[in-house]
This record gives C-alpha cells, structure tokens and sequence, in this order.
C-alpha cells in the first residue's frame, strides 16, 4: 500500500525540480547582445564605431568578439572613413 502524503510530496519535488532547470536554462540564455554590452562596459571600453574600428586596428580580438556579439555591424567605418 503506497502513502498518498508521500505520493503528493514526491510530485511536487519532481514539478519544482522541472520549474527550476527550465527557469536556469532561461535565464543562462538571456540576451547575449546585452551581456556583451554590459562586459564592454565592465572594460570601460565605449560601444561605438569608432572604438570598434580603433580595437580592430590594434588586433584585439577578444574587444572585437564582443563588439560584434553586442550587435555591432562589421562593416561599419570610423569618422575618417
């Protein structure tokens, strides 16, 4: 004979379990555009044309990755074209 008390509490483990992996997995998604935004501004690097083109100047690489992932177009140009 199974317990009832213990059936319910077992279901709602399990629903709880299920609501919390599929809240992580929303939230880790999240806007990659925006946290890469946010992590150029931690680098106190400005999200600009300008500033792309100077980083794509100088080969960082990592700068450039973040630029591009925030959404900014590669074929931009800076102020002297």
């Amino acid at each position: 004979m199974t317990c009832p008390v213990r059936n319910q509490m077992s279901s709602l483990f399990w629903k709880y379990t299920v609501l919390s992996l599929v809240i992580g997995v929303f939230l880790a998604c999240g806007n990659s555009q925006e946290k890469a935004r946010l992590k150029l501004g931690q680098m106190n690097i400005k999200y600009n044309e300008d500033t792309f083109v100077d980083r794509a100047k100088d080969g960082d690489l990592l700068v450039v990755r973040l630029f591009l992932q925030a959404g900014m177009s590669p074929d931009v140009t800076d102020k002297q074209g």
